[in-house]
């Protein structure tokens, strides 16, 4: 019962693909945008725990034990993406997610 499941599963998900990229081609993007804006966000709030720990003169491993949560929270999120689609994405709104 599994077998056809899986099997079901992955006919869907390829048809499922195949419609989006004949109705709207860049919505493929969609999740290599989501992936670099989490990793972005989560650069920032890393580099802003590290701060405010600092400057509330936490220890060291109280701030790089938050800072290892956020980064497995942050893996957790990210979405498998074509390689090619994230390279795209980067390259064309790579800054603007930055700032």
């Amino acid at each position: 019962m599994s077998l056809i499941g899986d099997i079901v599963g992955t006919v869907a998900n390829v048809a499922v693909h195949a419609a989006i990229d004949t109705v709207c081609p860049e919505a493929e993007m969609l999740p290599a945008l989501s992936n670099l804006a989490t990793s972005t966000l989560g650069g920032a709030l890393g580099d802003a725990i590290g701060q405010v720990g600092q400057q509330c003169g936490m220890p060291n491993f109280v701030i790089n034990g938050a800072k290892d949560a956020l980064s497995q929270v942050v893996s957790q999120l990210q979405q498998p993406v074509d390689p090619g689609s994230l390279d795209q994405v980067a390259g064309q709104a790579g800054d603007a997610v930055n700032d």
